[in-house]
């Protein structure tokens, strides 16, 4: 069922997308290292597990696997537990016996997929968290649902209808802005559809998404077919309805003898929008589709900016329809265009598009919305590096406030991170170097000077550590952390 690592982390997207993919403490860049099933970063002693040949990409990654595993043991004891009630139910009900035996198969079959994710992130688990984590209650219901790989993936009239509605859209405004783009980040990627077809558009695809089940969907396909089961236990016109099997496949019916197509371009990892491990300004375009809903804006709106190039796009598609409980981060429409021309956005075009949202031909209820999609391109910011060379002096433009994070074990004390405040009020983070490097700014020295005097702490032997360094001091510029000096 798993198939081999090498399918996965052999593919040329992910090895082409190393030199664009960050540490989260240290921000240099990440490595592959596919006979280890993880990457690890150039710098630091931090690295960034697979399981199942899956990059997650968080800052605390064994805590999130940890904590997925804990989720789906709850998810498969409460579903045997359901399943046994099913039993007794049918005993005592002969007239609907059928039906809730047919609903207990159907959520075992279900379940023989989590469990199989549950064993593909055993491997990587941290036994010693296990058992508190096991404790805890958490919400995981995103966790364990099939309905965005049904409407995704199984190529149905309804699900069809839905993403056709979605891309569309999307497609006018990036052929309206930016023809030439080539790169793009889906945030909240889900099964990854959208992320699918929009290689069409893009020479490269970066697809994020917080649920290991979604990401397990998406590189799954890659392998075989997905077969499970949608069950409708009300709004019904047939008792028959309450149970459909689907197969989703990464081909369309029409298409189901050819080849599985490799990943390629298409590079889909699980991730999280409030700390993104992307260099900066590297990024075309930024697409959130339903994805506002579930995390506050403000809280990404800054990952975002630092993201885009100067002039990159960003569009949103989808309802207002928050799932999150601050009533202060519940912003209307014409909140959401001040929160992005505060941030030094240029206001592109808003359209409402009406559409169904994961309907199901055979339930009576589902979703109609009205989707509120926009555009936005970040403005270019001031060019404070602009004439940088190697022998250009460099200072401190003001006071610099900072904070440190790290962590201590018996062996060792490790500085993980370094928070520098900014003049507008964001926080540039870097690593421990960044602060070996502005106490060697001092309005006397060279850039040169600068990264020759590091290179006694560092090994910066190779060209590239120490471009890595002066583009290190680039972005302190442009940040107005520092500035050059102009000659006499």
């Amino acid at each position: 069922m798993e198939g081999s690592l090498s399918q996965i982390v052999s593919a040329p997207g992910f090895l082409a997308a190393q030199e664009d993919l960050i540490c989260l403490h240290c921000r240099q860049p990440l490595e592959l290292q596919s006979h280890q099933e993880l990457f690890l970063c150039r710098r630091c002693p931090v690295s960034y597990p697979m399981p199942g040949g899956i990059p997650v990409l968080l800052k605390d990654s064994s805590t999130y696997i940890t904590s997925m595993f804990s989720q789906y043991s709850r998810h498969l004891l409460s579903e045997s537990q359901l399943a046994k009630e099913l039993e007794i139910s049918a005993e005592k009900n002969p007239r609907r016996k059928n039906m809730l035996l047919n609903w207990k198969q159907a959520m075992d079959g279900n379940s023989l997929y989590i469990k199989e994710i549950q064993d593909t992130l055993q491997k990587s688990a941290d036994i010693n968290q296990l058992a508190s984590l096991l404790l805890q209650p958490s919400e995981i219901s995103y966790a364990t649902g099939f309905d965005y790989l049904r409407r995704d993936w199984c190529w149905l009239p309804e699900g069809e209808q839905e993403i056709e509605a979605i891309e569309q859209n999307i497609e006018s405004q990036i052929a309206r802005y930016a023809p030439d783009f080539d790169n793009v980040l889906i945030i909240g990627a889900g099964a990854g559809r959208v992320a699918w077809d929009m290689r069409k558009q893009f020479s490269r695809v970066f697809a994020m998404d917080k649920s290991f089940l979604m990401a397990h969907q998406f590189h799954r396909l890659f392998k075989e077919d997905i077969r499970f089961f949608e069950i409708n236990t009300k709004n019904l016109m047939h008792n028959g309805d309450g149970i459909r099997m689907h197969r989703a496949s990464l081909l369309p019916p029409w298409e189901s003898e050819q080849i599985l197509p490799e990943m390629d371009t298409v590079n889909y990892f699980v991730g999280d929008a409030l700390s993104v491990p992307i260099r900066d300004h590297s990024l075309s375009c930024i697409l959130s589709v339903y994805f506002t809903d579930l995390v506050p804006l403000r809280s990404y709106l800054g990952e975002i900016k630092r993201l885009l190039k100067p002039g990159g796009l960003f569009i949103h598609f989808g309802p207002l329809d928050y799932h999150f409980e601050n009533l202060s981060d519940r912003l209307s429409a014409n909140e959401v265009r001040a929160e992005f021309s505060a941030a030094g956005f240029s206001w592109g075009t808003e359209k409402e598009v009406i559409s169904t949202h994961l309907k199901s031909s055979v339930s009576m209820v589902y979703k109609t919305y009205k989707n509120w999609m926009f555009s936005v391109n970040r403005k270019p910011d001031t060019d404070y590096s602009a004439g940088l060379i190697e022998s250009s002096v460099i200072r401190l433009k003001r006071e610099v406030l900072y904070e440190t994070k790290g962590s201590i074990t018996v062996d060792t004390e490790l500085l993980k991170e370094v928070n520098i405040a900014l003049p507008a009020g964001d926080t540039y983070q870097g690593a421990d170097s960044v602060l070996d490097i502005l106490r060697l700014v001092d309005g006397q020295k060279t850039i040169s000077e600068v990264v020759d005097m590091l290179a006694t702490e560092y090994d910066l032997s190779s060209q590239s550590s120490r471009r890595e360094v002066v583009d290190i001091i680039r972005s302190l510029i442009d940040k107005e952390i520092i500035q050059i000096i102009p000659s006499c």
